[in-house]
């Protein structure tokens, strides 16, 4: 698989044109120095004048900014496009393709990329004025009608299904969806302008591998504009974009996604997979956020503090931390999506859509735990829900009546059933799609352009027993028993230990079933491998994400966590860790313990625990406590007596020393 992906891109990159790249890059830096140039004065201009949002409950600044951003690079933008079909005739021929050939649904000799820059205009003109005067829902509906009419009278429609009206319909769906869904995505300093940055890079490369030079400049202009924009407009921003940009960025990619992935219509369900996938983190959140406003009787169009982004601080990350992980999560699906479809095989690109979706779903539910609607912290949630706690939060309610009392905790039991219940069908539907494209891969990988239709009948045969098997397996093992989140080694060797088994027991099957005669060995060997891998790889991908938060939450106190052995710190450590209420990261652990005479430290001691450093030397606590600007140091019980004396000049110099409580583990009361 490594060899061939080498192999497209040595190919892909002898294909280079030095002086076509040249223009491009040209292009590219003047469309950006052009927009940082009209930014800066319409950032003077707007504080000039008082042009600016001030801050309020429902947004997310803390002073005032200036408004009206969109302007630099929408101007910027349009001028180069159309610069670039009136001056440069060598790349005119690029853009006179139509993508529906349908009279009644465009102009026959007319590019579409003119509908594309007519319908991205009106709707930039609407949402300036929404912008200034706060248009009605009506009225905003006319202009992305108005916009979506302009971009299909010139055949810019998807080209899905053989009916015209159909597709026409699609098509305006996804130019309201996506161009709506970057509106909302604009809600944190340099989220919508990096999540656009990425997606035209993600289109820009695919229509550079499949010779799509028109869609390939436009993408770069409209990347280079809104990088310009972005310098300013990331944490902390000088101005924001405004309706008028975010419409904008939303219309023109949703554009640039059905032309710059048209000519795979030969397959329905690339066409489809391939913008989805580009646009995934705009897409996502608006899903996301829609399905939880719902969940919670929240009405879907009103705005509020529950997006990704919004989620990622409320767990403790700082805001710039929060947007470059969506920037990065977004221009990693696209570019995946890119190399999986052209440097191999559009069967295998097939499989990688659940599982992004599995993944998405994942962080859904990681994110869903997050409490952005108030909940009592007292009440347990599932996806951020509140669900009482009736043996505490009600039952004082019904302290006269021992009958409401039963049925309280009767509830109660239930309510605990069902969730549990829940997640664990959740969890083995994800494992029958990660073991269905498991299987799937392998027998893809295994025969490649050979996939005739005896395997795949052969595939069909066999994907239920062996699903049926693993999942067998997986049950009887305990698998589905603790909490992906907290996975560890213990639960490693139980997954592989299951996976040898399971493969031990398919091995049995495929012998009595096919008599090892026309079913290739391999296939057995590769499921074996990915089956391992995904199933393993969500799991661990959960434990990551948790493991991510804790280390870089900005409200966690930082301390030094003071014990006598190495036990002792790794059990410390792993209940502040699963014990929310606990807000402090321990950086360094201080251990007590002595090496033995004639035996080095490193040689007894090892040198860290769970990636935290471990010292044995005061000199180093002090120069740790001083670098890392620590002010609290935990000494667990039974920890510090051989030195008391080196705890109260710590104590003296303003650190404050918290002791271990003995009635209850890991709850510390400072000394006084």
């Amino acid at each position: 698989m490594l060899l061939l992906l080498f192999q497209w891109l040595q190919q892909l990159f002898l294909n280079v044109n030095s002086s076509f790249f040249l223009l491009l890059l040209v292009i590219s830096i003047a469309a950006f120095a052009s927009t940082a140039f009209l930014t800066l004065i319409i950032i003077k201009i707007c504080h000039h004048y008082k042009f600016l949002s001030y801050p309020r409950e429902s947004r997310w600044h803390k002073k005032p900014t200036a408004l009206y951003g969109g302007i630099g690079f929408v101007l910027t933008t349009i001028l180069f496009c159309l610069a670039l079909f009136i001056f440069l005739p060598q790349i005119r021929p690029h853009f006179s393709y139509s993508l529906l050939p349908y009279p009644l649904l465009m102009k026959r000799g007319v590019s579409p990329f003119l509908g594309l820059l007519i319908g991205s205009g009106v709707i930039f003109i609407f949402g300036f004025v929404d912008d200034i005067f706060r248009l009605r829902p009506h009225y905003k509906l006319l202009g992305q009608l108005l916009a979506v009419g302009a971009a299909t009278y010139f055949g810019l429609v998807m080209t899905f299904f053989s009916s015209p009206v159909f597709s026409l319909f699609i098509t305006i769906l996804w130019f309201f969806g996506i161009s709506n869904a970057f509106n909302l995505l604009d809600n944190m300093d340099g989220l919508s302008s990096g999540i656009a940055i990425a997606a035209s890079i993600t289109i820009a490369v695919h229509s550079w591998i499949i010779g799509n030079y028109a869609v390939l400049f436009v993408s770069f202009i409209l990347a280079s504009s809104i990088l310009g924009f972005w310098i300013f407009n990331k944490n902390p921003a000088k101005i924001f974009m405004g309706d008028c940009g975010s419409q904008f960025i939303g219309f023109m990619l949703a554009g640039l996604a059905i032309m710059g992935t048209w000519r795979d219509a030969s397959n329905l369900f690339l066409t489809i997979l391939v913008p989805v996938l580009i646009l995934a983190i705009p897409i996502f959140d608006t899903t996301f956020v829609s399905i939880m406003r719902k969940f919670h009787g929240k009405k879907i169009t009103d705005g509020g503090k529950d997006h990704l982004s919004h989620r990622l601080v409320a767990m403790g990350l700082s805001e710039r931390r929060a947007v470059n992980i969506l920037i990065f999560l977004g221009l990693a699906t696209g570019l995946t999506t890119i190399i999986v479809l052209n440097a191999f095989n559009a069967y295998l690109a097939l499989g990688l859509f659940p599982l992004v979706a599995i993944s998405f779903a994942l962080i859904g539910s990681f994110l869903a735990q997050t409490n952005v609607y108030n909940v009592p912290a007292s009440f347990p949630r599932i996806m951020g829900t509140s669900i009482p706690n009736m043996s505490k939060a009600i039952m004082h309610k019904a302290s006269g009546f021992r009958w409401w009392k039963h049925k309280v905790v009767e509830g109660t039991l239930r309510m605990s059933f069902l969730v549990d219940y829940k997640r664990r069908f959740a969890e083995v539907v994800v494992d029958i799609i990660l073991l269905f494209i498991s299987l799937f891969a392998a027998y893809n990988l295994r025969f490649e352009s050979h996939f005739s239709m005896y395997y795949v009948e052969q595939f069909t045969d066999t994907v239920i027993a062996f699903i049926a098997i693993k999942i067998a397996v997986l049950f009887w093992q305990g698998m589905y028993r603790g909490d992906w989140k907290y996975m560890g080694i213990a639960d490693v060797i139980i997954l592989t230990k299951s996976s040898l088994i399971s493969f031990l027991f398919i091995v049995a099957y495929v012998g009595l079933t096919y008599r090892f005669s026309n079913f290739s060995r391999a296939v057995i060997i590769l499921d074996f491998v990915f089956s391992l891998m995904s199933l393993g790889g969500v799991r661990i991908a959960l434990r990551v994400m948790n493991e991510y938060i804790f280390q870089h939450r900005k409200d966690f106190v930082p301390v030094v966590i003071w014990g006598n052995d190495k036990d002792e710190l790794d059990l410390s450590l792993r209940k502040i860790k699963m014990k929310s209420q606990y807000n402090y990261r321990p950086v360094a652990l201080y251990c007590d313990k002595v090496p033995r005479k004639g035996v080095a430290l490193h040689q007894y001691w090892n040198d860290s625990i769970q990636g935290i450093e471990v010292i044995n030397e005061s000199k180093r606590l002090l120069s740790v406590l001083d670098k890392k600007k620590i002010k609290e140091i935990f000494v667990l019980s039974g920890a510090g007596q051989g030195n008391s004396v080196m705890l109260k000049e710590l104590e003296s110099k303003g650190f404050k020393i918290i002791k271990e409580n003995q009635d209850d583990y890991l709850s510390y009361s400072a000394t006084p």
